[in-house]
């Protein structure tokens, strides 16, 4: 049957609900929730249309992924037909869009409320009447963030292409928690330089800032200090000029973490944000800075007093019920309390900050506590356990396709063998 035959064998609402779908973004895979969004339909009304357009193969079926259900993909063959019925009506991919990014972001912003809510908020601004998924569980939210991603960059350069900014930028903020428990730094580069552009075209300051503390955090994981470096002093100078406090401490500590300055530089950077987080009664704040400074004397020779700062930081964020920064904290003592000979300790550390990590949906970091077990292990002469532990990283940074990662396991390897 041709497509056209297809097409005019569907019903009205399922027609609506093709030229709809057909007009979305080349890449986007649709779910029962988008269908919901684009058609105004019920649950059981959005299931029966993404059968039909299956049956009548418009669609195909992905399989399902967490957090999602099944999951569709518009058949290309199909696609510049149904577009072209679209235009004969006066629609265009531009009518959907808002649609889409309304709903990815009114969604995002239900999942990062409770899982981050320290993380300061954009103003929301909707152009249609979004209803966010509803979730049975953090995990299941969680799930739909990280399955979400390709979708969201997909959108994200749509909504560049066609001038919707705000829109660009809030909904690259908002997945805050995908990037920060699965970090993927190309990605993450590109959706921050994006929503960085976004935020000047916006002529917003404060925005601008936010996007570019975080698109400098990306390139230095990826070791492009000298732009990452760049990308803070910029910050420095804006949130100093417009008295934004929060961000000028924000931009000192990201200073304070990045390479290519002195030790001392680097340690008075750190100083300085934590009094200013201090003055401020951000223990949020002291608590993130002292994960640093923690970090700086375990690097230059002080495992005792790193052990001592770590701890007080992981109680703060504890306190906080910041349980991803917590396990940071907790990973990170794991490696000062090896150094000070308390294996015991440090192993105990390790492998509750590894099911925090589990719990909150952090692959990397979970993969990472693995290898930090293994290197306390080498440490104190075990290099059987040091390997049983490296070979579980490895294989899940593997699995994450971290290919800077595996390398440095490697490395670890061979100083066993």
């Amino acid at each position: 049957m041709t497509h056209k035959a297809s097409y005019n064998a569907l019903p009205p609402r399922a027609q609506n609900a093709c030229r709809r779908f057909a007009l979305l973004p080349r890449t986007i895979t649709i779910d029962e929730g988008l269908a919901i969004a684009l058609g105004g339909a019920s649950l059981r009304t959005a299931r029966s249309l993404l059968n039909t357009l299956a049956q009548a193969t418009f669609l195909t079926k992905d399989g399902a992924e967490e957090g999602r259900g099944p999951v569709f993909s518009f058949q290309p063959a199909a696609r510049d037909y149904v577009r072209d019925r679209a235009g004969t009506k006066g629609e265009t991919a531009e009518s959907v869009l808002p649609a889409l990014l309304d709903w990815l972001l009114v969604t995002a912003c239900s999942v990062e409320a409770p899982v981050t809510p320290s993380h300061a908020v954009f103003p929301r601004r909707y152009t249609t009447s979004p209803t966010p998924v509803q979730f049975a569980s953090k995990t299941e939210s969680m799930a739909w963030m990280e399955n979400q991603m390709p979708n969201v960059m997909a959108a994200v350069r749509a909504a560049m292409e066609a001038g919707m900014y705000w829109q660009a930028c809030s909904l690259v903020h908002a997945m805050q928690p995908a990037w920060k428990a699965n970090p993927q730094y190309g990605r993450w580069i590109e959706a921050h330089e994006l929503g960085l552009q976004a935020a000047q075209e916006c002529h917003d300051r404060a925005a601008a800032r936010v996007m570019a503390i975080t698109l400098g955090t990306g390139l230095r994981k990826m070791g492009e200090h000298t732009r990452a470096r760049t990308q803070f002093w910029s910050v420095l100078r804006s949130a100093v000029a417009d008295k934004d406090i929060h961000m000028t401490a924000q931009a000192f500590h990201e200073l304070g973490c990045t390479p290519g300055t002195t030790p001392a530089d680097a340690r008075q950077h750190l100083l300085t944000a934590r009094d200013i987080w201090d003055a401020e009664d951000c223990q949020r704040g002291v608590g993130l800075t002292d994960i640093e400074l923690g970090r700086w004397e375990q690097e230059h020779g002080l495992p005792a007093e790193a052990a001592a700062r770590l701890t007080e930081a992981h109680r703060i964020l504890t306190a906080i019920s910041d349980a991803y920064e917590a396990a940071r904290a907790e990973a990170f003592l794991s490696l000062a309390l090896a150094c000070t000979g308390d294996l015991d300790a440090a192993r105990a550390h390790a492998l509750h900050a590894h099911e925090e990590f589990i719990a909150c949906r952090a692959p990397w970091w979970a993969a990472r506590t693995h290898e930090i077990l293994g290197l306390n292990a080498e440490e104190h002469g075990t290099p059987v356990e040091a390997g049983d532990w490296f070979a579980l990283s490895l294989a899940a940074f593997r699995s994450l396709r971290s290919d800077s990662d595996v390398e440095r396991l490697r490395s670890h390897f061979s100083r066993l063998s």
